[in-house]
């Protein structure tokens, strides 16, 4: 059960994780572009 939970599990908080970056990004371009100048490396 664990052998198969595990990677459903790591692909189901990459996916929440890459949604919530891309979200806030998103919302950064449209919002405030000085913040985007900042997160950049």
């Amino acid at each position: 059960m664990k052998i198969f939970l595990c990677p459903v599990l790591c692909e189901w908080t990459f996916q929440m994780v890459h949604r919530l970056a891309s979200n806030r990004r998103k919302h950064s371009i449209t919002g405030n572009p000085r913040c985007i100048r900042r997160g950049t490396p």
